[in-house]
């Protein structure tokens, strides 16, 4: 009988999709590309924030890394992976990753800072796939 998981600490990484920044904050541009629409909004949030940031929010991000632990009720680690690796797609991730939980029985989710950007990610992401 497998160990069951009682913990899912995970940890993503992501990036800014360029085509969404591009159709969402410069429809009228048709001539940006993907990068240059990222490049232009991160310019924006720097004079915005008086050079404080030019991080792009949440909803303009796609996970292409998510690290996963479980761990079971003992707190012993059961097993470490990294989601869709070595390929990294998106919409695999994002799949992976809440069909896991599931299956896990949802086990409660550690993060740091995943409250405010992990979890908001993962949830348009599955919204988005």
């Amino acid at each position: 009988m497998a160990t069951p998981t009682a913990y899912l600490i995970m940890d993503i990484e992501t990036v800014a999709d360029g085509r969404l920044v591009q159709r969402v904050r410069y429809p009228d541009e048709p001539q940006l590309t993907p990068e240059q629409a990222v490049a232009k909004y991160r310019a924006q949030l720097l004079e915005t924030s008086n050079g404080k940031s030019d991080f792009v929010p949440h909803t303009f991000q796609v996970p292409i890394s998510v690290a996963i632990a479980k761990v079971a009720p003992d707190l012993s680690l059961t097993e470490v992976k990294t989601l869709d690796r070595p390929r990294y797609r998106p919409h695999v991730i994002t799949r992976t990753f809440w069909r896991g939980w599931e299956k896990l029985g949802q086990p409660t989710l550690v993060t740091f800072n995943g409250r405010f950007f992990d979890l908001p990610v993962m949830e348009m992401a599955a919204y988005r796939y």
